[in-house]
């Protein structure tokens, strides 16, 4: 049987409140803070880090870009396929190209929609 969270949260506080619990008493982060203190003495590290840390943030940012234009790209391919598929009567593949990604892909190819 687990613990409701609200009752842990009640008792979280409950030991905060009583000064038998404050972060610094926990084991992993007290060695996290003492691991950053050590770290942030010598330079080159920490500027080494702050690169890193630059760079993931710059990556996710990035990915998050690409990932909306793919998107958007996708959208306008299958607006045109679907545009074209109207275009020459064939409003009855209109559905199955919105279901499967093969048909969808043979007609891209087969009607030169890139």
């Amino acid at each position: 049987m687990t613990v409701p969270e609200s009752l842990i949260a009640q008792n979280i506080l409950e030991d905060i409140t009583n000064r038998k619990y404050t972060p610094m008493n926990d084991a992993s982060i007290q060695t996290a803070i003492n691991a950053t203190s050590i770290f942030m003495q010598d330079s080159a590290e920490r500027q080494a880090y702050l690169n890193r840390e630059m760079a993931i943030m710059d990556y996710e940012s990035d990915k998050a870009m690409w990932t909306e234009e793919g998107r958007a790209e996708g959208e306008n391919r299958l607006s045109r396929l679907i545009a074209h598929l109207i275009e020459i009567g064939q409003n009855d593949q209109i559905l199955s190209v919105t279901k499967s990604a093969a048909l969808r892909n043979q007609l891209y190819e087969k009607y030169n929609i890139m």
